[in-house]
């Protein structure tokens, strides 16, 4: 079956790309992944969108991944380059550029969306409980056993949505903990 992501990249309000990841769908994979895509990028901010677009499915193709099948003969003519299409694995990125593609993409993934022109991530990669009796009422349904609240690692941001700059702090905040993390009231459960 797969952990399923789909990272969709937004710029001034419009998705104009989207990678598929079949096994990306695990919070510090998908952080890596997201991490990955944004260094790939460089100084995008003096690109245009064909340029961008452009920069990630060379990333998706030295990864091993390529364009998605559906979107090859709209890649190939709008930006007027032939693109590997065969042996590319969808573990390693599945990237689609047309407004259809974009839109169809990972409709069953969950998703990452990272906002270029804000330089923010909107992350649903995790489980989140509102507070600690919630997270505390959830496992006493499922008749687990609740970690103690003072064991609870704390992040210093928000796991849902953060900036740019917090990527890599958040990161390795994430990479050695265990499961189960909080910022302010809010209890993280993360996809390992």
């Amino acid at each position: 079956m797969g952990e399923r992501l789909v990272v969709k990249i937004n710029n001034g309000g419009k998705d104009f790309a989207a990678i598929y990841y079949h096994w990306g769908a695990y919070t510090v994979d998908a952080l890596r992944i997201v991490q990955r895509i944004i260094n790939a990028l460089g100084n995008y901010e003096k690109k245009s969108e064909e340029q961008i677009q452009l920069d990630l499915i060379q990333m998706c193709e030295r990864d091993g991944g390529g364009v998605e099948y559906d979107d090859i003969q709209y890649v190939s003519h709008k930006l007027h380059c032939n693109f590997k299409h065969d042996n590319i694995s969808r573990n390693d990125g599945l990237i689609a550029i047309s407004p259809e593609g974009v839109s169809q993409m990972g409709q069953w993934a969950t998703p990452i969306h990272i906002d270029l022109h804000n330089k923010v991530i909107d992350n649903y990669v995790f489980d989140s409980f509102s507070s600690y009796k919630e997270y505390c009422d959830y496992c006493d349904e499922w008749e687990l056993d609740a970690e103690p609240y003072d064991s609870i690692k704390r992040i210093s941001c928000d796991l849902a949505y953060f900036s740019f700059e917090e990527l890599p702090i958040l990161y390795m905040e994430l990479d050695n903990s265990d499961y189960i993390v909080k910022h302010d009231d809010t209890i993280y459960t993360l996809i390992a």
